[in-house]
C-alpha cells in the first residue's frame, strides 16, 4: 500500500522551528568537543619546551594542531553570514582559546620557548573574501608559527579556497614566520587572481629576514 500525504507547508515551518534550536545545541557541543581536543593537543606540547631545538620545534604534532584549529573555525564559520562582523568572529574565537587558557599571559610560563601554547586568530575581509590567521608556538624564543586561510562566499556558505600551511619540518625547510599581511588582487583579464603573504622570521630578534611568497590562486606552491 501506497500511503498519501498531503504537504502542509505551515507544519513542516512548524517542525524546521522547532527543530532548529536542537541543531544548534548539537552545534555548539560539536564545537566545544573541538575547543577540547585543542586544547589537549597543545598542552601535550608543553613537556618539548627544551627539546627540538635544532628544527626550530618543528614537529608534526604541530601540523596536527594547526588542522585542529582549522577545522574549528571552519565549524564556526558555518553559522557565520555572508555580511558577518569579522571583529565579531574574531572576538569570539579568541573567547574560546582564553577560555582553554592557552594563550601565554607571563613570559615566565612560556619560558624557554613557546611550546603547547597558541596565540591570536585574526579574522579580516578583503573585498568580499575573509582571511583567517592562526599562530602555534614553536620551539623558538618568542616564537609562533603562522599560518593562513582564504575564504570564499559560496553556495550560500564560507567555503576555504586557499591555505598556507609550513609542514616540512626539515631543519633546512622549516622557517616558522610571523604574517603581516595577506593580501589578494583583484582579478587579472583572464579572471586569475593572485595571492602575495608578507612575513618576517620570528623570535626575540633585533634584525629578522623578510620572507615575501606570491600565489596564483588554485595553486598550492608559490610562484614566487
Amino acid at each position: 500500500p501506497i500511503a498519501l500525504i498531503a504537504y502542509d507547508g505551515k507544519a513542516v515551518k512548524r517542525l524546521a522551528l522547532l527543530l532548529l534550536p536542537f541543531c544548534a545545541t548539537l552545534a555548539q557541543k560539536a564545537q566545544e568537543a573541538q575547543l577540547t581536543a585543542i586544547r589537549d593537543s597543545v598542552l601535550a606540547l608543553r613537556k618539548y619546551a627544551n627539546d627540538h631545538q635544532d628544527v626550530r620545534g618543528g614537529i608534526p604534532q604541530l601540523t596536527a594542531i594547526k588542522h585542529q584549529l582549522r577545522d574549528w573555525i571552519d565549524a564556526r564559520l558555518a553559522g557565520f553570514p555572508q555580511n558577518g562582523d569579522p571583529l565579531t568572529l574574531s572576538e569570539s574565537l579568541h573567547n574560546g582559546l582564553e577560555g582553554a587558557r592557552l594563550f601565554c599571559d607571563n613570559d615566565s610560563d612560556c619560558f624557554p620557548t613557546s611550546f603547547g601554547f597558541l596565540d591570536e586568530i585574526q579574522v579580516n575581509r578583503e573585498g568580499s573574501d575573509l582571511i583567517v590567521e592562526t599562530a602555534v608556538g614553536t620551539g623558538v624564543r618568542c616564537g609562533y608559527d603562522n599560518s593562513a586561510y582564504i575564504y570564499e562566499w559560496t553556495d550560500g556558505k564560507w567555503q576555504r579556497i586557499w591555505q598556507n600551511e609550513q609542514d616540512d619540518y626539515a631543519a633546512s625547510a622549516y622557517f616558522p614566520q610571523f604574517l603581516h599581511s595577506v593580501q589578494i588582487s583583484d582579478p587579472g583579464p583572464d579572471g586569475t587572481r593572485l595571492i602575495l603573504t608578507l612575513g618576517t622570521q620570528t623570535g626575540c630578534l633585533t634584525f629578522r629576514d623578510v620572507y615575501y611568497r606570491v600565489w596564483r590562486l588554485g595553486t598550492e606552491a608559490p610562484l614566487l
